[in-house]
């Protein structure tokens, strides 16, 4: 595999550069801020174009977009970061807190991809989020106009769920709270907005589900919201965070009881996805953001949703942009850029810095990051179930022949440094591997969304992790 530089970087985005034109930035930016996305694989673009100032904004919107992947849907509004996460990702999933020691770290990653008879509708699924779930991994989306829920307990072999409550029933977060399922999404047609045509379901083995109940409107909420605002739904012990442009509520972890939580926010603030950790929520963003402003990264913390408590930071940058959970503590992710105007971010916002912390109150630089010596973390995309977490970032090779990039992989289990994953396959490799993953317990699933395989449309794919002796 061949390390990732600048020079790589600068050299591969523009061979891509001729592949699309680029938009205006004002367009990007309205995009970006009135459209929040919940997984990338269904919604956003991720061709890198180069060329002009725009095209630059675009690169950084993708790298962006990679990096904050299945951490549920972006806030949207002026009190949110244009930044933007994807699906379950879910990147911060429920699992109680385990000892590095506990947990093997993973050598290689084999990818193999599944047959339309092991991923039933291969070819017309539209996967919008995956939890992992046991040993195997739950999935929805839909086919067609049809809801669906898929269900696997080795990864490689899928079986459809059916209901007819999943008619007219679009399925678009998938979560897990101690040892139930929560599916969140709208009806077809359903008046009453965002708030009130938000349904869950729950379910304690993925195959039965019962109807939860129904998010409240607060007093003094609109009573509709856009529907291109879907509310981020974020799970951990704590409960269930849904929160929309003018609401916060919290479900209770028994999943029964739905409160109005929404906080407040300094004016300079913007916020971005929501974590969950074992007895607190994690809140990263900014502060000091202004037309023209200097950013401060900045992480927040909470036991009720409600009231926040700013973390100490070393060395906070322009930026907090994600948190996710490992088997040691936490690890947070960001940039030096400044965050810039209401609308835009300014320069280029590639992540290249991380921060650990043991309990999320006090954060300390991470090994390798920020460009100090092995920065296995420029430009990557991040996956994880709140065990380990891995880093992908596009190899570009150094010579000009035409086999595809090798991903690099890194992992963390213990927050504090990053260890190398290799990636191998049998045949082909996924065309990416930098969105639309779910970790879980022994490997790696990519499944379909709008993003196609180059040559044969809709794909499925496991990768089995292999671990250290």
């Amino acid at each position: 595999m061949t390390a990732l530089s600048d020079d790589l970087l600068e050299r591969r985005l523009a061979e891509r550069a001729s592949a699309g034109s680029a938009p205006a930035l004002g367009t990007i930016a309205r995009t970006v801020a009135v459209s929040p996305r919940r997984r990338s694989a269904p919604w956003a673009g991720r061709r890198p174009i180069l060329g002009s100032i725009a095209a630059c904004a675009i690169v950084a919107l993708a790298l962006v977009g990679g990096l904050l992947n299945r951490v549920g849907p972006s806030l949207g509004g002026p009190s949110a970061l244009a930044i933007q996460p994807g699906g379950s990702a879910s990147a911060l999933a429920s699992r109680s807190t385990q000892a590095p020691s506990e947990l093997t770290a993973w050598t290689a990653i084999e990818w193999r991809r599944l047959s339309s008879t092991e991923f039933p509708e291969v070819k017309t699924a539209r996967v919008s989020d995956a939890v992992a779930f046991g040993d195997g991994f739950v999935a929805v989306g839909s086919s067609g106009s049809v809801g669906r829920i898929w269900q696997s307990t080795d990864a490689m072999t899928w079986s459809t769920v059916d209901g007819e409550w999943l008619k007219e029933f679009d399925p678009e977060r998938v979560v897990t709270v101690g040892d139930r399922l929560a599916i969140f999404g709208r009806r077809n047609g359903a008046a009453g907005g965002v708030a009130q045509g938000l349904e869950m379901w729950t379910s304690r083995d993925g195959a039965e589900w019962v109807q939860g109940p129904p998010t409240p409107v607060g007093s003094g909420r609109p009573a509709a919201l856009p529907a291109r605002n879907p509310p981020a739904i974020t799970a951990g012990p704590l409960g269930v965070l849904a929160r929309g442009d003018a609401f916060t509520f919290l479900l209770a972890p028994d999943l029964t009881t739905w409160t109005d939580v929404t906080p407040t926010w300094p004016a300079d603030v913007r916020v971005g996805p929501l974590a969950g950790g074992d007895r607190i929520w994690i809140q990263p963003g900014a502060t000091g953001v202004a037309e023209r402003g200097s950013s401060m990264g900045a992480i927040w913390t909470s036991t009720d949703g409600r009231t926040w408590t700013k973390a100490t930071i070393d060395d906070p940058a322009g930026v907090v942009l994600g948190a996710y959970q490992v088997a040691g503590g936490y690890v947070a992710i960001g940039s030096r850029a400044n965050v810039g105007c209401e609308a835009c971010f300014g320069p280029i916002v590639i992540a290249r810095v991380a921060w650990f912390s043991a309990d999320g109150s006090h954060w300390t630089r991470m090994a390798g990051s920020a460009g100090e010596g092995d920065d296995r973390i420029f430009g990557a995309s991040f996956a994880g179930d709140g065990r380990r977490l891995l880093a992908f970032t596009d190899a570009i090779p150094r010579d000009t022949g035409t086999a595809p990039p090798v991903p690099v992989v890194s992992e963390t289990i213990d927050g504090r440094s990053w260890t190398s994953v290799e990636v191998g396959s049998t045949g082909a490799l996924p065309t990416q591997l930098n969105e639309g993953l779910t970790v879980g317990q022994h490997g790696v699933i990519e499944l379909p969304g709008s993003i196609l395989d180059r040559e044969s449309g809709p794909a499925a794919w496991w990768g089995q992790a292999v671990e250290a002796p």
